[in-house]
């Protein structure tokens, strides 16, 4: 590892997307022979994630800036852009992973008060709700689930009631999958409008359900079966498992492998099956890794020893199949 200064650049207010993505290679952006020593090909793939988050997360504030004709991304605070990619699964350096560890435990807010007693909503007091232009993140989370908002100081009821909710909620909003970022009463918080927050907490529920459904599937009885879904193969002479969360085709081929590879990452990133758009999305944005696949514009995609092009279109008809309410490729 080179010889990095950790403490000084892990607490800096802003970093630029080179220094980052250098520090996520535990490489020093400092070194002035950086550019013959890195891992160019790494730092391209990286950097294409990222470059992918800042469109669409909420936290990175990054400035874009034109440099010699190439693009720049300044304004980005370390913290945030560590906490993102360790959601989004990146290996990151021990120092960074000790960085967060520590900022984790200092946000775990320390209550000795009293947790006030759930107040059911009437009916009456959620139509009043649903006529709001927004709810804040904490107050969906009690509104969905049929019970008043409690006041609080800062989330310490909504931890105590509902930690698995908090959790899930804010990871989401760190993910940029939901809320807009305010100032209220001199403290950050994320709004949405009932509706958005309605459609989110639904999608919620669908994938704890089709979950579960997969769970099911591999018990008769009290007696653990394998799932069909979670068919095993051998590609590339390594063990190969499906993740469970599609249909799988009769005839597997490699798109197969990679669509299911994408589904099950995804699925473990957000707690949440993709739409067919995400999932477009992130096969050409965040594309798996070991595949070789390379996108051509994000209209289709290309994989070394695959002669034919992989199109939206074909995607678009697989993912319709892969993901239908019933079966269509169980035998009659």
């Amino acid at each position: 590892m080179a010889d990095i200064n950790w403490t000084d650049w892990l607490n800096r207010e802003h970093i630029t997307l080179d220094d980052a993505l250098l520090l996520s290679m535990e490489e020093n952006p400092d070194n002035p022979g950086i550019n013959q020593d890195y891992d160019e090909t790494k730092y391209i793939e990286l950097r294409d994630k990222a470059e992918h988050w800042i469109l669409i997360s909420r936290e990175l504030q990054a400035i874009g800036e034109l440099n010699n004709g190439s693009q720049e991304f300044k304004n980005i605070n370390p913290l945030s852009f560590f906490k993102l990619a360790r959601l989004n699964g990146w290996f990151l350096p021990k120092p960074v992973n000790d960085f967060l560890d520590i900022h984790q435990k200092q946000q775990i807010v320390t209550w000795s008060g009293d947790i006030q007693a759930l107040e059911p909503l009437t009916a009456e007091q959620r139509q009043a709700y649903n006529k709001l232009a927004a709810w804040t993140w904490v107050d969906a989370i009690y509104i969905l689930q049929g019970f008043k908002p409690c006041p609080q100081i800062s989330t310490e009821q909504v931890r105590s009631h509902f930690p698995n909710d908090v959790e899930f909620f804010t990871k989401s909003i760190w993910l940029g999958n939901i809320g807009k970022k305010i100032i209220e009463a001199g403290q950050r918080t994320f709004i949405g409008s009932p509706a958005r927050w309605e459609d989110f907490w639904q999608d919620k529920l669908k994938a704890e359900q089709q979950a579960e459904a997969v769970g099911n599937a591999g018990a008769v009885d009290g007696v653990a079966i394998k799932p069909a879904s979670a068919k095993s193969i051998k590609a590339n002479s390594n063990e190969f498992s499906f993740s469970g969360l599609l249909h799988i085709p009769s005839g597997v081929d490699d798109w197969f492998e990679v669509i299911d590879v994408m589904t099950k990452a995804f699925y473990a990133n957000k707690n949440a099956m993709p739409t067919k758009a995400q999932a477009w999305a992130e096969l050409c944005t965040n594309t798996p890794i070991g595949y070789g696949i390379e996108s051509m514009g994000n209209q289709s995609l290309t994989m070394p020893g695959v002669a034919k092009e992989f199109n939206k279109r074909s995607f678009g008809r697989r993912w319709g199949k892969y993901t239908a309410k019933s079966n269509p490729f169980k035998p009659n």
